[in-house]
């Protein structure tokens, strides 16, 4: 009997080795399981950071674009001549006056001057002052 009860002992020992082996592979499993869970929620937030980090830059270049498109566009503004009815009339008078009435001016200039010339030559001034004194 006791022989049985010490095969009995030892197969219960065995069996709760087993047991024990059981759990603790289970635990490993579990383990294992847990830390490729964690692995696979750290690479998703990962692909989440580079997606927002993408989305923040595709902002900021769409928000540059913007503010070079609002630049342009100003630039243009201030290109563009102030439209009124008047300029062509202006232009209009311009090319007459340079054309027709500059060129008349300059005659009649140039006859006033010829006339003091004749009137007002210096060599008769100089030759009625030195024959006055003498």
């Amino acid at each position: 009997m006791p022989e049985e009860e010490e095969e009995e002992e030892e197969e219960e020992q065995e069996e709760e080795e087993k047991k024990n082996k059981n759990k603790n592979k289970k635990k490993k499993k579990k383990k294992e399981e847990e830390e490729e869970e964690e692995e696979e929620e750290e690479e998703k937030n990962r692909r989440r950071r580079k997606r927002k980090k993408k989305r923040k830059k595709k902002r900021r270049r769409k928000r540059k674009k913007k503010r070079r498109r609002k630049r342009k566009k100003k630039k243009r503004k201030k290109k563009k001549k102030i439209y009124c009815p008047l300029f062509p009339l202006q232009n209009a008078v311009c090319f007459i006056i340079l054309t027709y009435f500059v060129p008349v001016l300059f005659t009649f200039y140039i006859q006033g001057v010829l006339k003091l010339k004749k009137n007002n030559s210096g060599a008769k001034t100089l030759k009625q002052d030195y024959s006055g004194t003498e």
